[in-house]
């Protein structure tokens, strides 16, 4: 009687097994199914923003349904997929199906965007792609929690030689070097110096601290004889110029 019984045990768990495998057999050809026709859509540029980050996604964890998670991911980020490109892994895998695969593939789109336009930059000329430049460095600071220094070292062309992190500071300040940036210029053997930082709070207005680095960092590339070509902020998707809004030419009282 226990062989019988055991036999009749063996049947039913072989049955559950074949019922277990041609549900996830079904479930993995309506999902090949489901991309295939996302694919088509975006090969018609008729994909939805949510459909552009689930078909991105699922290249990350093809066996999952990626749905849902885009959704909830444009809702978290302002309807933003800059957003989501630009944030910082520990930031993203606080979301419930986000892993490795995926921050990992959302920042390496965000690093290959940020080398199409460095590559212009490092054979043209800035001031002939200043929109390039914009592109360039919103990638770059965007969606940013914390507020950075960066310097731009360009030569007599306004080609640029380098592009450097001078500091990461904290979410309402970062603190610049005037030693370190006048040496990073002058080891690049720079014409010019352009400074980049971002507002996290979102305010495109220069601060105090903002202009008296400025006039600081102006006089002390001055002494080796290189210019501070410009000083940029990101604050959010605004890019704002000191030269081309003549706060520049206000402050040092020079033409620019």
């Amino acid at each position: 009687m226990q062989i019988t019984k055991n036999k009749k045990t063996t049947t039913n768990s072989k049955s559950k097994k074949v019922v277990e495998c041609k549900k996830v057999s079904a479930n993995s050809q309506f999902m090949a199914g489901h991309r295939q026709r996302l694919k088509s859509k975006f090969k018609q540029n008729k994909l939805e923003k949510y459909e552009m980050l689930e078909l991105l996604l699922s290249y990350a964890v093809p066996r999952r349904d990626t749905k849902q998670l885009s959704k909830m991911l444009l809702h978290k980020f302002d309807d933003s997929i800059h957003k989501i490109l630009t944030a910082q892994p520990e930031e993203l895998q606080k979301f419930k199906g986000v892993g490795e695969h995926i921050t990992i593939l959302l920042n390496l789109i965000s690093t290959i965007s940020s080398l199409k336009h460095s590559d212009i930059l490092k054979k043209e000329s800035v001031l002939d792609n200043w929109s390039t430049l914009e592109k360039y460095i919103s990638v770059i600071l965007m969606g940013k929690k914390k507020e950075e220094i960066h310097c731009i070292c360009l030569d007599i062309n306004f080609i640029m030689i380098d592009h450097i992190t001078h500091t990461i500071g904290y979410t309402d300040r970062a603190y610049g070097y005037l030693e370190e940036i006048v040496r990073t210029a002058n080891i690049n053997r720079s014409a010019y110096v352009m400074l980049v930082h971002n507002h996290p709070s979102g305010s495109d207005i220069f601060s105090e601290y903002d202009f008296d680095f400025t006039k600081e960092i102006y006089r002390a590339l001055k002494v080796i004889n290189i210019t501070l070509y410009d000083h940029i902020l990101v604050s959010g998707s605004k890019v704002k110029s000191m030269r081309n809004t003549g706060l520049l030419k206000a402050l040092l009282g020079i033409e620019y």
